[in-house]
């Protein structure tokens, strides 16, 4: 699954997987606020955008240049790193701390360095995808308003999903899990202990069937084929395997 798609879980429960439930909450909710403001302020940009190509009456006559101006898109994936600060990179730290909270010897000077490079490229692609899917999605909006001919309110109503907080929450779930996810794997290779991981779910009535057909399945470090998240708002994670043993609790392994 790639960061930022829009489809919406079958998963909608409250419950959240693993043995840092609570920072798992407080992580999510703060994502979700600053993605809120991020797409408020890109809406706020598109609207004034439309509306004077409106006055201009270019748009809406297969001519509108919104969703293909790689220059104001640039200025709007300005405006989204600004709104994020450094919480990739945060949530990467916390996916780390966690495993030392385990019990795992993490070595932070090394891997604090690789949690810095992962997050620049991570943020980068975090983008693309982001605006790949909003562009794709205004494209749609704007043809349909050219074929039906409807007022640009009517188009402006119909993009308001593409930046709404319905979308933000989801957003936030499923990228503060693969940055937990990323943060994790760092540190388990960083440790050396870390023999396989683990696939866990919250176990329970809502986990996708995909994601409990995985459930408690091993796989040697570095070789799972797939990883958290494997749909949008999942909730999975990866327990580090030491001797032969799930580490499923903080401090277990000491």
């Amino acid at each position: 699954p790639v960061p930022f798609s829009f489809v919406e879980a079958a998963s909608g429960s409250k419950e959240r997987a693993g043995p840092f439930e609570d920072e798992r909450i407080k992580a999510e909710r703060k994502l979700r606020l600053a993605v809120e403001k991020a797409f408020r302020n890109i809406f706020t940009n598109i609207k004034k955008r439309l509306r004077r190509e409106g006055r201009k009456e270019i748009a809406f006559k297969g001519r509108s240049d919104v969703p293909n101006d790689e220059a104001f898109w640039s200025l709007q994936k300005t405006e989204f790193m600004a709104a994020l600060g450094d919480q990739p990179q945060a949530l990467l730290q916390e996916g780390v701390q966690q495993a030392s909270d385990l019990g795992l010897a993490v070595g932070f000077d090394v891997v604090n360095q690789q949690v810095l490079d992962l997050s620049a490229t991570y943020t980068d692609q975090w983008w693309e995808q982001l605006s790949g899917t909003t562009r794709r999605g205004m494209r749609r909006a704007v043809q349909t308003h050219i074929d039906e001919g409807t007022p640009l309110k009517t188009l402006v109503k119909d993009l308001e999903p593409l930046f709404g907080k319905k979308r933000a929450k989801l957003i936030a779930a499923t990228e503060v899990t693969r940055l937990y996810t990323e943060g994790n794997r760092v540190a388990f290779e960083d440790s050396g202990a870390v023999d396989q991981v683990k696939w866990q779910t919250v176990k329970d009535a809502v986990v996708d069937p995909d994601c409990e057909a995985l459930q408690g399945q091993q796989w040697p470090l570095g070789q799972n084929p797939v990883s958290p998240p494997l749909h949008p708002n999942c909730r999975c994670w990866l327990a580090p395997v030491v001797d032969e043993k799930p580490l499923l609790r903080a401090g277990q392994a000491q």
